[in-house]
């Protein structure tokens, strides 16, 4: 589409909106049905603009509006970041949360107070913190504690501060990076439970990114994936998709447990055996 086309585009699927109104439509350059990926916003004053979302669409990064089709204006991007403050009532979280813990999962209390693990009174949540590679807290998550049957609110919610690969990185890591295997699970807890012993990364839940595979294959030439039971079959996906981008390749370990479940210390490093493995 020229641009005369694309402003009388907007012009006349624009006619129905109230000033400060916007709406989504199908992109006539993409015409991506499935997410109606092309917005059209009418200003306090009356004026129309229009963009798409799509960054394969080939009107990507224009904006077409009553001053014609023009580059949109780029993003600045923040090269440092402050941790982010939870936006809940956080505190410390209570020593029974800690000896619970401890007794279920054989987490250390010195290691939960190294990982910054909190609790929100309001809604009775254990708050976990999310740091990156360097060490840099990103976010925070909340999690169900136990027992709580009453909690109807989602698995976690996450703050994030910037744009990141969101793969968390626990403190009991830093002194096993000289390892060459890095295992990839889903959630905190579960990492955090076996970087004890080997290297281990959360990929705060069951997708990976390329810009994921980069940063960790950097790393360490090997991974493997042991995500819970239910998650195998994408486990495996992910294997035959980013396999060729580790020096060494990823495995997959199929779980019949959670794997910050596993009853001890010595099953976990058996299981972990090159033996078992796919």
């Amino acid at each position: 589409m020229n641009s005369t086309e694309l402003l009388s585009f907007v012009a006349i699927n624009g006619m129905d909106l109230t000033n400060g109104t916007n709406k989504r439509i199908v992109c006539p350059a993409c015409n991506a049905e499935h997410e109606k990926s092309f917005m059209i916003r009418k200003t306090e004053l009356g004026e129309l603009t229009g963009y798409c979302f799509r960054v394969s669409c080939p009107i990507s990064g224009k904006v077409i509006g009553q001053k014609g089709v023009y580059a949109r204006e780029a993003r600045t991007k923040v090269s440092s970041f402050k941790p982010r403050v939870y936006e809940g009532m956080r505190v410390q979280a209570p020593l029974s949360l800690k000896l619970w813990l401890f007794q279920q999962y054989n987490i250390p209390i010195s290691q939960l107070k190294a990982e910054g693990l909190g609790y929100d009174e309001v809604y009775n949540r254990m708050v976990w913190p999310v740091y990156d590679r360097k060490g840099d807290c990103f976010g925070h998550m909340t999690k169900k504690m136990p027992m709580a049957a009453n909690d109807n609110y989602p698995k976690w919610v996450t703050y994030f501060e910037r744009e990141t690969n969101k793969l968390h990185y626990p403190r009991a890591n830093a002194w096993t990076y000289c390892t060459d295997t890095v295992v990839l699970v889903e959630d905190t807890i579960s990492a955090i439970r076996i970087a004890q012993h080997i290297p281990s990364v959360a990929l705060l839940g069951t997708h990976m990114t390329q810009g994921m595979v980069n940063e960790l294959s950097m790393k360490w030439p090997r991974a493997i994936i042991a995500l819970d039971p239910d998650a195998t079959g994408k486990a495996l996906k992910m294997q035959q998709k980013f396999g060729n981008f580790f020096q060494e390749g990823i495995t997959v370990r199929p779980m019949n447990d959670d794997p910050k479940d596993i009853l001890t210390d010595l099953d976990l490093l058996t299981q972990l055996g090159e033996a078992q493995w796919m």
